[in-house]
């Protein structure tokens, strides 16, 4: 591959994936500086067209997971000998993201009070 097929594919790629638009287009940029500070040619556009098509499989992947991830609703339940004191909704992805948030939750509102997760729904994103 030369320079100017590489313009080629990274201006359909930038079409193409408009969200990346800069990042491609700066991948074009460093195979040019470098085959004009002499190294080949044949090897930077490649590089480059490599690059590329990993950031946008990246992406692709990416979005996928979000678009699998779903969220759990959780009840938090504040206890004061094993009374409860206060309950409230908690969304997170899984378990340890609800245990996460509710300590964060309580330590950030001063509450020392023993708690309970129990699991109420999931919803998918």
């Amino acid at each position: 591959m030369n320079l100017y097929e590489l313009k080629k594919y990274a201006s359909q790629k930038m079409l193409d994936y408009p969200q990346l638009r800069e990042e491609i287009w700066s991948y074009y940029e460093l195979a040019y500086s470098e085959v004009e500070e002499g190294n080949n040619e044949s090897r930077e556009c490649d590089m480059a067209v490599n690059t590329i098509d990993f950031i946008i499989n990246e992406m692709i992947i990416e979005n996928h997971i979000e678009a699998r991830l779903e969220v759990m609703e959780w009840r938090l339940t504040l206890l004061d000998n094993s009374s409860v004191i206060d309950t409230t909704v908690i969304q997170a992805t899984d378990r340890s993201d609800a245990m996460s948030k509710a300590k964060s939750l309580l330590k950030s509102q001063g509450i020392t009070h023993k708690f309970k997760l129990n699991k109420i729904k999931k919803q998918k994103l």
